[in-house]
């Protein structure tokens, strides 16, 4: 049975055949079809959001905002979101000089600057703030967690007064899921925190794709 999937994200988009043996009995999982969310869509879910005022309102009560993206290992199409949370911000009187662009990549190779306008766009690049998390550098520490987890955090996070956070939710082999609050939780942690977080991979049995409850991780 041939399968064919995506391949080559981000630098060529395309499709590779998997063939698998007669013998093996193989599902395949689609994505359901939907349209793409547009521009309006994404709007008006800032504006009208759920449990949390409008962004712009959150805006006009901070003076400082850090944009958490994940890096180009995950399949979120950052650049055409962006524009429309900036927007936000600007009218809620966060103007571009304070509005830092975070890549929360945990201890992953820091992005080169193709990768990053490919990720947020030539625009953003260009006229904002970006850091990457570096995670033996300008971290704090916030105490441990009560698995005795350290907890360090990135400054450039820390610093600002409104925090934004973009993530894909997908499946994960060890957190069950990423995006959330794994987005800050572990993007933005500090090697000590990335260390004994994943290390619980290894040594429990309670982590496990797609689970959520009751996983060490």
């Amino acid at each position: 049975m041939d399968v064919k999937i995506p391949w080559q994200a981000w630098y060529d988009e395309s499709e590779i055949t998997l063939d698998f043996p007669d013998s093996w009995r193989v599902t395949v999982a689609p994505m359901r079809d939907a349209p793409p969310v547009g521009e309006g869509a994404i709007q008006q879910a800032l504006r009208h959001p759920i449990g949390t005022p409008p962004l712009a309102e959150l805006s006009r009560a901070s003076e400082k905002a850090v944009i958490v993206v994940e890096d180009i290992t995950r399949p979120l199409r950052t650049a055409e979101i962006l524009p429309v949370i900036l927007a936000e911000l600007a009218n809620g009187g966060i103007k571009p000089p304070n509005v830092w662009i975070a890549i929360g990549q945990g201890a992953h190779t820091p992005m080169n600057r193709a990768d990053l306008i490919r990720k947020l766009g030539r625009p953003i690049v260009e006229k904002y703030t970006v850091h990457q998390n570096l995670p033996y550098e300008h971290r704090e520490y916030l105490g441990k967690t009560e698995r005795g987890t350290p907890v360090f955090i990135s400054r450039f996070y820390l610093d600002a007064d409104l925090r934004i956070s973009l993530g894909t939710l997908t499946p994960h082999a060890y957190a069950g899921f990423g995006g959330g609050a794994k987005t800050v939780a572990v993007d933005m942690a500090g090697i000590e925190t990335l260390a004994v977080n994943h290390g619980r991979a290894y040594t429990t049995q309670d982590v496990s794709t797609a689970k959520v409850d009751d996983n060490d991780c």
